[in-house]
């Protein structure tokens, strides 16, 4: 995201000099100038829009005066002449701190002066539009004005600890802490004097939790199976010289899980403004229906970080250390009063220069128009320079890969428990155009992974139904072999029911994962960067599930190229499946779960869970059979 720079150049200011060069000529010398950066937080703020118990979504948005002038900043060249900022939204808290920034040239002795106005977004789901298009939101009623709070950047500047506090009419408080980046002298404007290392590299870190402890209980260390799972983000901090605690970023959360793994956490060097040997504090929190509560932090530096993925790959055989899932025993999450709340496994942690990667986040193909969706791009020096052609020095990551090919397979569940199609409410039934789950779960998903097929064409496979009185725990859906695309499965999907099948059952999924190992392993023997994905869509409890499980670790076993991702599709009992999708990656395989009503309102975040173990997959496979990337891009 490109940092938005506010240049404050006032009129008539009175620290400006006039001063006559070699030619005689006059010229103005401003005052002495600082680039500064405002971090802002509130505490206590109300709750107007849900039940008094429930803590709310909130937002600010900061607009800047220059009193000076008398206009507002408009140096971003807005066409609509506002000029306003907006921070992320932070849920269930009325204690938040926003991880944004306002980052400001700023003069000394000029009177800048600027508004935070506070908004709490009525729900979670609300908040998700607000990335999408937050002026369409400030229309609606989803939200409600909590206050203004005003700020002048000298008064801030003059307290002892560069922070100040704002009360709000309808309760709560807004601080804002400014932090010194840079300044330059009036007679030499040129010369910097730094307020922190003049660093413009980045922290790549990527972790994951284990064995959450996400109740009030410290007697039992783990949780049981019919205590509901959280939903879970964590946050990077760090205490600023005047010990004022800083947010520097805060992950997209992961939904239902006691071992989730997180997003990769891109962080700027400049942010923690430390030393690498400065520790930070990492917390994991979770989502409560009413609020957020943290489950537990641990303190550690960049370095130690680093250096603890550096020396649990060596371990592992490996000069590098992403994509290995390794942990430190240091790396332990404590409650407030020392209990253990589980342990962090760091799968990624480096620093590089922004210039030398191109940031891509896997198959995020929402993201990435008019180009290669979801691009494998390499960095300039991911690299390190070969002792000999051809030859790996480290491990290689996933983006390096850059001529993967995913093979995607479909297997539909057709059982009798999914209801009657013609009848509205069973889960096949669609009307007016409208998809119904098993057609919303294929095109968010399928879309996505089709990105990285070079041919797009895709089995298309269904189970549980009877044809001419025998029940078929595998047959081909539509009169092709294979579809062309998602839209093309979706055609083959919708074409079973012009067909004479009896929906019947059992729910048995041996054939259709025995199908798409036998596609898998036609490049099991190759060199090639060819993988396949079963997508499997299913309403209900499986009658084979301990010889699936037998068959995806065997498969992982034998090193085959295939990964099983589970869709469950309706309000059946699912917990099997997550319990087996919550093990640990030994007794696990390639296999992973998620419900699709947990996401049924965002795609995106369904596509984004349901492939987020795919890179490890894929890389684990990829090295374990000495196929390496190419050198020559």
């Amino acid at each position: 995201k490109a940092e938005r720079i506010l240049h404050i150049v006032p009129l008539n200011n009175r620290n400006m000099t006039t001063e006559a060069d070699d030619t005689g000529e006059s010229i103005q010398r401003s005052g002495p100038r600082a680039r500064i950066k405002v971090y802002l937080r509130a505490t206590n703020l109300p709750s107007p829009l849900t039940v008094l118990s429930q803590q709310p979504d909130t937002f600010a948005r900061v607009s800047m005066i220059d009193q000076s002038v008398g206009t507002l900043d408009e140096t971003a060249n807005n066409p609509e002449g506002e000029s306003y900022e907006d921070t992320e939204v932070v849920h269930k808290s009325s204690n938040p701190r926003w991880t944004w920034s306002l980052t400001i040239d700023y003069e000394y002795g000029t009177q800048v002066v600027f508004f935070v106005d506070i908004y709490a977004v009525r729900d979670q789901e609300t908040s998700h539009k607000l990335a999408a298009s937050l002026n369409e939101l400030m229309r609606k009623k989803g939200r409600r004005f909590l206050g203004r709070a005003t700020f002048d950047v000298q008064d801030v500047l003059g307290t002892s600890r560069n922070s100040k506090a704002k009360r709000l009419r309808k309760g709560g408080v807004v601080y804002a802490h400014v932090e010194l980046q840079y300044e330059t002298s009036a007679s030499s404007p040129s010369n910097r004097s730094l307020a922190l290392p003049d660093d413009d590299r980045i922290l790549r870190l990527r972790i994951k939790a284990e064995s959450l402890v996400h109740t009030q209980s410290t007697v039992n260390k783990y949780v049981s199976r019919t205590t509901a799972k959280p939903d879970t983000y964590f946050e990077v901090a760090r205490l600023s010289e005047s010990h004022e605690r800083v947010v520097v970023f805060r992950s997209a959360t992961v939904k239902e899980s006691v071992c989730p793994t997180y997003d990769l956490a891109v962080i700027e060097l400049n942010a923690l403004r430390s030393s690498s040997e400065c520790n930070l504090v990492i917390t994991v929190f979770k989502l409560k229906r009413r609020k957020c509560k943290a489950i537990g932090s641990f303190e550690a530096s960049v370095e130690t970080l680093i250096s603890a993925c550096r020396t649990n790959a060596k371990v592992s055989g490996f000069e590098g250390c992403e994509d290995a899932e390794v942990s430190s025993p240091g790396l332990q999450l404590r409650r407030g009063g020392g209990e253990s709340a589980g342990k962090i496994v760091v799968l990624e942690a480096s620093i590089e220069h922004p210039s030398d990667t191109r940031e891509s986040q896997f198959l995020s193909g929402a993201d990435n128009d008019g180009g290669a969706p979801g691009e494998l791009a390499l960095s300039d020096d991911s690299l390190c320079p070969p002792v000999m052609p051809g030859t790996f020095i480290r491990r290689p990551a996933f983006r390096d890969y850059t001529e993967l090919n995913i093979d995607l397979c479909v297997a539909i569940d057709f059982t009798s428990s999914n209801g009657d199609p013609r009848l509205p409410g069973s889960l096949h039934y669609s009307r007016d155009g409208m998809l119904n789950d098993y057609e919303e779960s294929i095109l968010a998903i399928g879309s996505v992974i089709e990105k990285y097929s070079q041919t797009k064409m895709f089995p298309c496979w269904g189970f549980g139904a009877k044809f001419n009185g025998v029940v078929r725990h595998i047959f081909q859906c539509g009169p092709d072999a294979n579809s062309l695309g998602t839209d093309g499965i979706l055609n083959s999907y919708r074409s079973v029911f012009e067909t004479d099948l009896i929906m019947s059952g059992p729910t048995e999924l041996q054939s259709v994962i025995k199908a798409a190992a036998a596609r898998a392993k036609r490049s099991h023997g190759s060199a090639s960067q060819n993988y396949s994905v079963l997508l499997c869509l299913t309403d209900g409890i499986v009658d084979d599930l301990e010889a699936i499980q037998r068959l995806v670790r065997s498969y992982q076993k034998l090193q085959l190229p295939l990964s099983l991702v589970v869709v469950g599709i309706g309000r059946a009992d699912f917990s099997a499946f997550h319990a087996w999708s919550d093990s640990p990656a030994q007794s696990r395989g390639n296999f992973k779960f998620l419900e699709f009503r947990h996401h049924q309102f965002e795609p995106h975040e369904l596509s984004r869970n349901a492939i987020a173990q795919l890179p490890l997959d894929i890389v684990e496979n990829f090295v374990g059979r000495n196929i390496m990337p190419s050198l020559n891009r």
